[in-house]
């Protein structure tokens, strides 16, 4: 499984994104997942316009997540790291929010270059929006055009990830799951680094033949 989230400020048509991104995933022969981050405490509405429209995008799953509540529904908050965990079967997720609890490769919408300067961080792999009409690059990151998708889901065939755990243990070599994150990005380290991943303690074998599992799995198998 490999994730990617599309962040930025409200209105700036992150889903709009996230549809062209989903639409052009599956184009590609990808099983896809959404996760949208709905902010606050408040209650989920089940007829939620965004997560519908990823479904209708051709997500196979979407979940909708805010502070207490996880949409499926449950009255509880789900921590995000769990939910990608019960996603790992899929080839991409995608994910509408979530700037600073997601430890993976994003797309930053940005229709300002303060917009961008807010959003940018070392895991922002593109902007997309309104700027594409000022500039192609901006801090060495490609400024992409909305219409431009392809080039979109190139990048993210290329760059995304399978985002380590995001507890930030600091049991690793690296100082938090950012600083991963950031380093397998520059494909300096491996997910399997994470330690809270990789020590599960679980081994599958199939007439007596270790099936290989991926940090994700084996924590779900865990």
């Amino acid at each position: 499984m490999k994730a990617v989230a599309v962040i930025g400020f409200s209105g700036s048509g992150k889903t709009t994104i996230v549809e062209k991104v989903v639409g052009e995933l599956k184009s590609r022969g990808y099983s896809v997942a959404t996760v949208k981050h709905v902010h606050g405490a408040k209650r989920i509405d089940l007829a939620d316009k965004d997560t519908w429209r990823h479904i209708n995008a051709g997500a196979d799953l979407a979940i909708a997540l805010s502070d207490s509540e996880t949409l499926k529904v449950k009255p509880e908050k789900t921590e995000l790291w769990r939910v990608l965990w019960k996603l790992s079967s899929y080839d991409y997720v995608v994910l509408e929010g979530f700037k600073k609890s997601f430890y993976g490769a994003k797309i930053a919408v940005a229709n300002s270059v303060v917009d961008a300067e807010k959003l940018f961080d070392s895991l922002v792999i593109a902007f997309v929006g309104r700027l594409a009409s000022d500039m192609k690059e901006l801090k060495g990151i490609p400024v992409v055009d909305l219409e431009n998708v392809d080039f979109l889901v190139d990048l993210i065939e290329e760059k995304a990830f399978m985002p380590p755990a995001g507890v930030n243990c600091r049991k690793c070599r690296y100082s938090s799951c950012a600083d991963l994150a950031a380093a397998i990005l520059r494909g300096e380290a491996a997910v399997d680094e994470c330690v809270f991943m990789k020590k599960t303690g679980v081994e599958l074998m199939v007439n007596g033949i270790e099936v290989k599992l991926n940090p994700f799995v084996s924590l779900v198998f865990k």
